[in-house]
């Protein structure tokens, strides 16, 4: 991606950054620093995807179509606040943007990287519409984790980054241990 056009979708820098009032250590926080480190650019994706995910785990990685599908993205300067742009509904983890706001007819792209990096972390899609992890989502929709899911998932994140003692090859021998002297 050239210079330019980097500057036409992130005009503010190419840095998503949180909020100062985000909850430190709170699941979401995890979650959305977790999915930001996954994320890997843009590229125009076929048809109606707006991302695409390979790998799971430490190696997966997060691609976001150039335009969201034709869509534009919504990136959110707040994302802990969902006040600003959305109003709620009747489902606790679903908002839907206020008509003539930054959000109205665009793709949330908090919503899109979260379910991304649900696939990151092998999670398939639900067959239930309103769960984050569904397979589509409509412009002006933010659609996040509920509080139940957010917590496996992050602790999930921290069993992943814990560095994992190295196996042994069959038939390779244990290191033999230092002679001490008395």
């Amino acid at each position: 991606m050239q210079d330019y056009e980097r500057k036409k979708l992130c005009p503010k820098g190419s840095f998503w950054r949180i909020s100062d009032a985000s909850p430190e250590n709170s699941p979401l926080s995890t979650l959305i620093s977790s999915a930001a480190s996954a994320f890997t650019g843009f590229t125009d994706l076929p048809g109606t995807a707006v991302a695409q995910t390979t790998g799971t785990y430490n190696s997966g990685q997060i691609v976001l179509d150039t335009t969201a599908a034709g869509y534009t993205w919504y990136i959110d300067p707040t994302p802990f606040d969902n006040t600003d742009d959305y109003l709620p509904t009747a489902d606790p983890n679903i908002w839907k943007a206020i008509p003539g706001s930054e959000a109205a007819g665009k793709m949330d792209l908090l919503s899109v990287l979260l379910h991304e990096y649900g696939h990151v972390l092998g999670l398939e899609h639900s067959g239930d519409p309103r769960n984050f992890m569904a397979a589509t989502l409509q412009p002006g929709e933010r659609r996040l984790p509920s509080a139940a899911e957010q917590q496996p998932m992050a602790d999930l994140i921290a069993q992943i980054k814990t560095p994992q003692p190295r196996q042994r090859a069959r038939g390779e021998k244990r290191p033999k241990a230092p002679h001490r002297r008395a």
